[in-house]
């Protein structure tokens, strides 16, 4: 069958200023289920200067709202700018991945919520030359949980500078808390 009505998930989702609640546009959407809770994560612009934010509110109780302090201040990204957020659940948690813009190239950064406050979690990659946790310039980050796994991909601009250089798939799985090649 197809479906032909759509309706919304709690209390002005589809109206107003939606889910995220915020009166500035909102970028790059993530959306996982655990099948009960339903999760969404946005990158979100901040009223001074072009630095982005990421995040992360639940439906969960019949309401959206932020997890942990996922929907307020620097989110779950922190000072700097993030984008492209990813999330899913795995083993009751939540996680999200990201691209994060530090003092180099674009990097990946990752976090999980098991209660409150959201803990960083580990990325393991080589590292390069210049001893950056990537090889070039990451994003696209990707996390997928399936059969008791979670898996986090992303794509790496081995050589930013160099065209003729080829973009390559990182892919991690999640052991011991870190995300391990």
């Amino acid at each position: 069958p197809i479906c032909t009505t759509w309706s919304p998930v709690g209390t002005g989702a589809a109206g107003g200023s939606g889910v995220s609640g915020s009166a500035i546009s909102v970028l790059d959407l993530s959306l996982a289920t655990d099948g009960t809770n339903v999760a969404a994560a946005w990158t979100q612009p901040i009223a001074a200067g072009n630095a982005t934010r990421i995040y992360v509110k639940q439906f969960s109780g019949g309401a959206w709202a932020g997890v942990g302090v996922s929907a307020t201040g620097d989110g779950i990204s922190g000072a700097g700018t993030a984008d492209q957020p990813s999330i899913a659940y795995h083993g009751g948690s939540l996680y999200a991945a990201w691209q994060t813009y530090g003092t180099s190239s674009p990097t990946i950064a990752s976090a999980v919520c098991n209660g409150s406050p959201w803990v960083a979690v580990g990325i393991d990659v080589r590292l390069n030359a210049r001893q950056l946790a990537t090889h070039g310039a990451a994003s696209q980050p990707q996390l997928s949980e399936a059969g008791g796994t979670l898996n986090l991909i992303w794509l790496d601009d081995r050589m930013p500078d160099a065209p003729d250089q080829a973009m390559v798939i990182y892919a991690n799985r999640l052991s011991n808390g870190s995300f391990v090649r």
